[in-house]
């Protein structure tokens, strides 16, 4: 079969996720592309590609639908060809979460997809995930029998800049190295970073074949992979879909207007150090908080302790922010709160700020 040919099995109708896979290896063992997607949420039952929810001139048009995944047609007529492209939607065991991939070319999935995704906030979330997340996520991997010589190649950290003067409040690095995960996460924990991504090799044999492969994950849930797509789909793929739902089900029905008693139900961020302790802080968060893309900030008090109103405007959810310990954030969702939106609003502070352990507030304060 030759490499146009295999491409084009994995768009062809499948009632089976093994056969999916199988489909998929075919032609990224022929090194010749990449499969590329994201897992998100999408927080709507009625929801539909082919609605009016995708921004002009984008059209999105289902090819075929079954049990297994939707393969979809994404055109921009307007733009040059490498800007259109088909797209997999494959469903999880979590009806809420799903896998969109493509095969086509980056800039398809750059200019296109990414995009069309990013658009249709809350109707389709965009998960985030932490360093501890992203570590577990490679070790998932790393740790298989089939797998061999797992190498980080490249990876994203960020750390905290806390000097006073300055609008920049992170330091954003990039590194190229040839480590493995323990020798990363050692540098990253010396430094006090968190990481955003990781570029990794893995070698594999099929067939008595040695194949090499490559992967790369992102706190926004993006992907790549090449050479092994069903290792990859089924180790990290599998990985992140279970993260993504175990984060839906904690982020979900936050707003007071959930519950007929509207009552709160408070997230708290907790640092392992006392973060607070330097007032100066509380104005860092400030700054961070008036970067919050599409969103308004309302500041009461700022010292000595603090507390703020953020408002949503993508899609009117509101919150309100305290600190009244050195260690703790408390961000409490008002009357409308979209799963979406505290996704958003939790990884910007989190990636802006500091990363931090994210709790519900009754269990970080032990209340029963």
């Amino acid at each position: 079969m030759t490499h146009i040919e295999a491409l084009a099995m994995c768009y062809k109708p499948t009632k089976d996720y093994d056969e999916l896979l199988n489909r998929l290896d075919g032609a990224l063992r022929q090194n010749q592309c990449a499969a590329r997607g994201m897992v998100v949420c999408i927080d709507d039952s009625e929801f539909s590609w082919e609605s009016s929810y995708a921004p002009r001139p984008t059209t999105v048009r289902a090819i075929w639908r079954t049990a297994v995944a939707t393969c979809l047609q994404v055109s921009q007529p307007q733009s040059d060809s490498t800007a259109s492209g088909k797209m997999l939607h494959i469903h999880s065991p979590h009806k809420e979460v799903s896998v969109l991939l493509t095969l086509d070319s980056p800039e398809f999935f750059r200019q296109t997809m990414w995009p069309l995704v990013r658009s249709l906030s809350p109707w389709v979330a965009t998960p985030f995930l932490n360093s501890q997340m992203l570590v577990g996520l490679v070790d998932k991997l790393r740790t298989t029998k089939e797998v061999q010589d797992l190498l980080i190649t490249d990876f994203a950290s960020r750390s905290r800049i806390d000097h006073r003067k300055g609008v920049r409040k992170t330091r954003t690095e990039r590194t190229w190295t040839e480590e493995s995960m323990e020798e990363v996460v050692g540098w990253l924990n010396e430094g006090s970073r968190w990481l955003h991504s990781a570029g990794f090799t893995f070698r594999t044999r099929v067939a008595d074949k040695a194949i090499r492969s490559q992967g790369y994950v992102s706190r926004s849930c993006t992907f790549r992979c090449k050479g092994s797509a069903e290792l990859f789909m089924r180790k990290i793929g599998a990985g992140m879909i279970e993260l993504v739902g175990q984060k839906y089900g904690f982020f979900k029905d936050r707003g007071r207007n959930a519950r007929a008693d509207l009552s709160a139900r408070p997230i708290a961020i907790e640092y392992a150090e006392p973060i607070f302790h330097d007032k100066a802080q509380n104005h860092r968060l400030a700054a961070v908080l008036r970067k919050f893309p599409n969103g308004s900030l309302s500041i009461f008090h700022a010292n000595p302790f603090f507390q703020a109103s953020v408002v949503d405007f993508a899609d009117g959810s509101s919150y309100d922010l305290w600190v009244l310990s050195e260690n703790r954030l408390v961000i409490s969702p008002q009357m409308r709160c979209t799963y979406a939106s505290v996704e958003r609003v939790c990884n910007h502070i989190l990636s802006a700020f500091a990363e931090g352990e994210v709790k519900d507030l009754k269990e970080a304060l032990s209340v029963a």
